[in-house]
């Protein structure tokens, strides 16, 4: 792992967008704004990216605090750099952070996207059920 560097925004910003689409619109945002997201990423040290041999960014993750639990999110590893093990190296890295400053790590997941829920699995998460999330919009 390597630290974030100002060089970086646009690739983060680009992946934030395309997480925030392939989220099926949860959380819709614009370009414009993925990119102030990513100047927000550089400076926050519960933001995570690895980087391949080749000093590509391929994952990347964050987390955040409410009292003693780590909640893990926006995980997201690139369409063709996915099935290489990144995201799981991730997660790994950054759980034994989170173990080390004394928080409770957990994550929520799509139940049904079997790739995501395989590589937490394999890190050492457990499946602890499903939750429920009902939404409502204004239309």
């Amino acid at each position: 792992m390597k630290k974030i560097t100002e060089s970086d925004s646009k690739v983060l910003a680009k992946y934030w967008y395309d997480d925030n689409i392939e989220m099926n619109g949860v959380n819709p945002i614009t370009m414009e704004q993925a990119e102030k997201d990513a100047q927000e990423f550089i400076s926050d040290d519960k933001f995570y990216i690895l980087r391949n041999p080749e000093n590509k960014i391929v994952c990347m993750a964050s987390y955040s605090v409410t009292e003693k639990q780590a909640k893990i999110n926006h995980v997201y590893t690139p369409i063709e750099e996915r099935k290489k093990g990144y995201a799981a190296n991730l997660i790994y890295i950054m759980t034994n952070d989170i173990l080390k400053k004394g928080l409770v790590p957990l994550l929520y997941t799509d139940y049904n996207y079997i790739p995501s829920n395989k590589a937490y699995i394999n890190v050492g998460y457990e499946d602890k059920g499903i939750l429920i999330n009902f939404s409502c919009s204004k239309k």
